[in-house]
């Protein structure tokens, strides 16, 4: 799922194009992700009150659902009967439950034609007592008919909005909203194996939903169209979209299927979305090389256009505010990540959002010539970076939705855990990988741990990865690295590597790092195996450099690196020593780059010499890097000394 941001358009002739449309016009540079998903999980604070599981739902499973919604656009609101078959999972099972908001109103439930009894409470548990005793794996059928003006949260989970004074009903159920406008299952424990969704609507409508377009039939006052699908869906991912919609249609032809495309867009910016979906195409063929065929082919893929400023990646039909670009690459890479293989529960959410994000940055790398890359990288990193702590993985209350949709970890480091586990293996092992994760018989159309995704590297790459998932996803933080290089006259260079960490909880982040050395006529990347802190290295290069930079196409998630030639830096002294800020804020930083391991005295005292800091420092061959608190000193003038290799340096420093 994913938040657009429209911007000016690069092309002055789609500017003029989509102003006859009253369109904003999007452009295909990469958007602030941290926006995106903030406003996803905007989108879902009310829903807090409904986040717990039932556990029990879990002593039956859904065999196949045919949902019936009379839904009019024009009226908030919805009638439905929902038709499951179930399969106990359990012995001697005389009720069974199901999640269902108590604002709808049921108006009965049947076994067949038998009535059953039923309570529907205040928690939103539907208990529905059987005509009969279920053994395990035994079946039956249970038709729920209700009505109601379902709850919303102004974003979803089932929502009215307008577009050209038209009226628009559509459902977003991710990741706790399905209950609130249909009886179901929710938990992400149970796909429903098959589904038919029929929507009866005013003729003039178009619906969008799951699974394949079986028939559109009219009368003279109703329209209904019928979608069915035999792939495995959560339930979360099932969608409903009603309104005036014009129809555009293609096929996309791969290897061995041929794939209908349906989008269903407002009349007014018929031509406007054609021409925003012309690279569409294109990111299902990248999408079909790298990984594997698309994962619904049987059926159809598609978009739905809907009231919301962004995307929700409902099996096999997207609904999305405009057939954006990299609107249209996250929501598509979600038919991989997320719709075939599901997270099994919200803690791995990165395993549908990181995912997404990271493909929506490969479709830019082999787009557009490669020229919006780097830009969406390096604004993932900045993102990132932005805190000093912060883990991949979900340690906090997984029903905080916020925390589910964190912009900088979710998605942002999510995608660039995978950016680095594809530097660390290369292109070939990495995107081996994952097909052998999409294609795992136990995880396909089903769900999803990152232990899964986890053991399918180790057993593709045949490496030992905890510590890589240890540092990267579970812990928190990232490095910053600090280089210092000297070359000698034969050209050999000798390098030291230092690393500080953003987060105590890992001591040390092991990386093989890349270094990028130049002069006006040759060039060289070397790659460094990075595997402890003040790390030296000799490098025979058959040049001499005068220019250096660390991690020049941004695979390594780092910030505020240093690399230094030690030849330039230290000139004809054996000390340098930069701090900083000045005017003082809440920390000190005192950097000394020197040619000796030996001592240092940072000493700091206020304008009378009372003395506020005065420490001996362990002094490293290279850069050192030293940080004080000193946000409890009182405003005032004050002096800093520092002592080392037999030089004294001195600076004045005022505290507003």
């Amino acid at each position: 799922m994913t938040f657009a941001n429209s911007m000016n358009i690069k092309l002055l002739f789609f500017s003029i194009l989509f102003s006859l449309y009253g369109l904003e016009v999007s452009s295909q540079e990469p958007m602030m992700l941290d926006k995106i998903a903030k406003d996803e999980s905007e989108s879902f604070k009310n829903e807090q009150g409904h986040l717990f599981s039932n556990a029990h739902t879990q002593n039956y499973n859904i065999l196949y659902h045919q949902l019936i919604f009379d839904i009019n656009p024009s009226i908030l609101g919805i009638k439905g009967m929902v038709k499951s078959y179930v399969q106990a999972r359990e012995n001697a099972i005389t009720q069974i439950d199901f999640d269902c908001s108590h604002i709808l109103e049921i108006d009965s439930i049947k076994d067949n034609q038998q009535s059953l009894t039923y309570v529907l409470d205040i928690n939103d548990v539907l208990t529905i007592h059987l005509s009969k005793t279920l053994a395990i794996e035994d079946l039956d059928t249970i038709s729920i008919f209700y009505h109601g003006i379902p709850s919303s949260t102004g974003f979803g989970s089932f929502q009215q909005t307008f577009h050209d004074a038209m009226p628009s009903i559509w459902t977003l159920s991710e990741p706790f909203g399905a209950k609130d406008w249909w009886p179901c299952k929710q938990q992400l424990e149970d796909k429903i194996d098959s589904l038919d969704i029929i929507i009866n609507m005013p003729k003039g409508n178009l619906a969008g939903s799951n699974g394949k377009l079986v028939s559109i039939d009219s009368t003279s006052s109703t329209t209904t169209c019928h979608y069915h699908s035999n792939y495995p869906t959560a339930t979360y991912l099932v969608g409903v979209a009603v309104t005036n919609y014009a129809m555009f249609t293609d096929t996309i032809k791969f290897a061995h299927d041929t794939v209908p495309i349906i989008n269903l867009v407002y009349p007014e910016v018929l031509e406007a979305e054609k021409l925003l979906n012309v690279e569409f195409s294109n990111n299902m063929h990248l999408f079909d090389s790298l990984l594997i065929t698309y994962p619904f082919a049987k059926e159809k893929y598609g978009h739905a256009q809907f009231g919301w400023g962004g995307g929700m990646e409902h099996q096999t039909m997207s609904f999305v505010s405009h057939l954006d670009f990299e609107l249209g690459a996250h929501e598509l890479a979600h038919q991989w990540f997320g719709d075939r293989i599901t997270c099994s529960n919200w803690r791995d959410i990165w395993l549908n959002e990181g995912f997404a994000t990271y493909m929506t940055g490969v479709s830019y790398e082999h787009t557009y010539e490669g020229k919006w890359w780097m830009t969406w990288k390096g604004n993932l990193m900045r993102n990132i970076t932005r805190l000093p702590g912060g883990s991949v993985y979900i340690y906090e209350d997984s029903t905080s939705v916020e925390r589910i949709f964190d912009g900088r970890l979710s998605y942002a480091k999510g995608a660039m855990f995978l950016h680095m586990l594809r530097w660390k293996f290369g292109d070939v092992l990495f995107f081996q990988a994952l097909k052998n994760y999409l294609n795992d018989t136990s995880l396909a159309y089903q769900f999803a741990e990152t232990a899964n995704l986890k053991n399918q590297f180790e057993t593709t790459t045949n490496t030992n990865l905890d510590e890589f998932f240890d540092d990267w996803f579970y812990h928190e933080g990232f490095p910053t690295y600090h280089i210092t290089w000297k070359q000698n006259s034969t050209n050999m260079v000798n390098i030291v590597v230092r690393q500080t960490q953003s987060h105590p909880s890992v001591s040390f982040f092991e990386m093989p790092i890349p270094i990028y050395f130049k002069n006006s006529f040759m060039d060289s990347t070397i790659v460094l195996n990075n595997t402890s802190n003040n790390q030296e290295f000799n490098i025979q290069l058959p040049f001499h450099i005068d220019s250096s930079k660390f991690d020049p196409k941004l695979w390594i998630v780092s910030a505020n690196n240093t690399i230094i030639n030690l030849d330039e830096a230290l000139q004809a002294d054996n000390l340098v020593v930069r701090s900083a800020p000045n005017p003082l804020d809440k920390e000190l930083s005192v950097e000394i780059i020197t040619e000796h391991d030996g001592q240092a005295r940072i000493l700091f005292t206020d304008e009378s010499g009372r003395i506020a800091i005065d420490q001996q420092q362990e002094l490293f061959y290279g850069y050192n890097q030293y940080k004080y608190d000193i946000s409890k000193l009182s405003s005032g003038y004050y002096i800093l000394y520092v002592k080392a290799n037999n030089d004294t340096y001195r600076r004045n420093f005022v505290k507003p």
